[in-house]
């Protein structure tokens, strides 16, 4: 037995990636794979993290997105989303430990997926 195991990491994206990115995670097409769904989702996780750690407030994040062309209410979730992100990987404490260990980068992914479907499940109501 095999398993496929694969790993996506967020990063901040071109203009031309968002808008492409927002266009297809908007997309309302059935047949669209839940991989590309989540493709589209890391790039928008990646603007909103961008934006976030260079010290966006919260609204100012979900505005970006906003005017990038994503729903508000979408952009709203990303950015929540995102703002767990940050703020899991922030230092602890002053020794300079970070919260990105193992078990936090699980949850996060945990959350991501959730977050996904959570957005399938009420675009397809």
């Amino acid at each position: 037995m095999h398993s496929r195991h694969q790993t996506m990491e967020a990063v901040e994206p071109t203009d031309l990636e968002l808008r492409e990115a927002i266009r297809s995670f908007m997309d309302e097409r059935e047949d669209r794979s839940g991989e590309a769904m989540m493709a589209d989702f890391m790039v928008l996780l990646g603007r909103a993290c961008s934006r976030l750690d260079e010290g966006a407030t919260v609204e100012e994040a979900i505005a970006d997105l906003h005017f990038h062309g994503l729903e508000r209410e979408v952009a709203a979730t990303v950015v929540q989303k995102a703002a767990e992100t940050v703020g899991a990987n922030q230092p602890l404490n002053d020794s300079g430990q970070t919260g990105g260990d193992g078990l936090t980068r699980f949850a996060i992914l945990v959350i991501v997926l959730l977050a996904v479907l959570v957005y399938v499940y009420t675009a397809g109501s």
